[in-house]
């Protein structure tokens, strides 16, 4: 067999339960030149088990202590043995012509350094499809605001190398990543097909309902937004993206039943930055004054 061109990192934490539809999506592919690295950030329920039932020579299996999933993609990139890195996420799943279209862009473009990726479609909790269409901006503009998850993007594996994830994030680690890649190696290449989908499920890490990822994404935007000397980012534009955060805040908050902190942060959000979204931001606040519903 050639030597491996795409090798496809899954990170995985106490999902035996979503595993199988991950691997059995990269094992359905139309392009066959592919390695798959499970990279088990030390799960306690029976991850091992669920892996070690698929009898491929090409999925590998590697386990870890719990350090989070930029440690665990980190960890994959680093046992790689492929050109190119993919990764899945063991909630997502590929469609069949993933890799070939991924392929197919690489030697369309005479495989320059450069972020591969594939368009979006989002599976939600009634199994319909929603598929996500680009958005025409600035590059690093359309990251900013529209992070590319890992299961969309290939890149060379010695660019993940120079620029591995940052382990101190767990929480817009792609789009930070990303940023830095793309300061340097400018060129992004969509397949222009849809072959990931995205479930929308219960524990996903940016259910507001659940989990204050927001309030997290806030201030890694921020950081990029600080750290960034590229003159591609329109600042006026991000700052706007950054001010959005505060909505994912007010709904965890409202969810939470912790309705003083939901009217503070809406009057922060207010004061932060006064031109955009007043209105909507007002109806919320009056409506959470008056013990109103605000969302379903």
């Amino acid at each position: 067999m050639d030597k491996v061109f795409f090798s496809i990192v899954l990170p995985t934490y106490n999902r035996a339960n979503m595993l199988s539809k991950a691997i059995n999506s990269v094992l359905c592919q139309s392009y066959t030149n592919w390695e798959l690295i499970v990279v088990d950030d030390g799960s306690t329920d029976n991850t091992q088990q669920v892996v070690a039932q698929f009898e491929d020579s090409r999925i590998k299996y590697i386990y870890q202590e719990n350090q989070e999933r930029s440690a665990a993609r980190n960890n994959g990139i680093r046992n790689a043995t492929g050109k190119y890195i993919c990764f899945i996420d063991s909630d997502d799943e590929y469609l069949p012509n993933h890799l070939k279209a991924l392929y197919n862009s690489i030697l369309n473009t005479g495989g320059k350094k450069a972020v591969y990726y594939s368009e979006l479609c989002i599976n939600n909790e009634n199994n319909k499809n929603k598929y996500i269409l680009k958005k025409e901006a600035s590059l690093l503009d359309n990251i900013f605001e529209h992070a590319l998850i890992p299961s969309r993007i290939c890149v060379k594996k010695e660019i993940l190398l120079e620029f591995p994830f940052n382990e101190n994030l767990n929480i817009s680690e792609d789009t930070e990543l990303l940023v830095r890649i793309l300061n340097k190696y400018p060129k992004i290449v969509s397949t222009n097909e849809h072959t990931v989908l995205y479930k929308i499920h219960e524990d996903n890490s940016v259910n507001y309902k659940k989990y204050n990822a927001y309030a997290k994404r806030k201030e890694v935007l921020q950081q990029i937004l600080q750290n960034s000397n590229s003159n591609v980012i329109r600042k006026s534009w991000c700052k706007k993206i950054i001010n959005q955060c505060n909505f994912g805040i007010i709904k965890y908050y409202y969810y939470q039943g912790k309705k003083t902190k939901a009217i503070s942060t809406t009057i922060k959000s207010i004061i932060e930055l006064p031109n955009y979204k007043t209105k909507e931001k007002i109806v919320i606040f009056t409506k959470l004054l008056l013990n109103k519903k605000v969302w379903d």
